[in-house]
C-alpha cells in the first residue's frame, strides 16, 4: 500500500476590528476576507 501525504490547511487567527471576535482563515488565501460574525471587511 502506497503512503500519500495529506496537505493540511494552515489556519491563521484573525481578529475583527469592528466586533473584536476571532476567526480563522487559510494562510494561503488571497482575496477579500469578511468577518463571519458582522460582515466587516478585514485585512488578513
Amino acid at each position: 500500500m502506497k503512503k500519500t501525504k495529506t496537505k493540511t490547511a494552515q489556519i491563521v487567527k484573525i481578529v475583527c476590528k469592528k466586533c473584536k471576535k476571532n476567526f480563522g482563515a487559510d494562510k494561503n488565501y488571497i482575496g477579500v476576507i469578511t468577518c463571519p460574525y458582522c460582515g466587516n471587511y478585514v485585512e488578513g
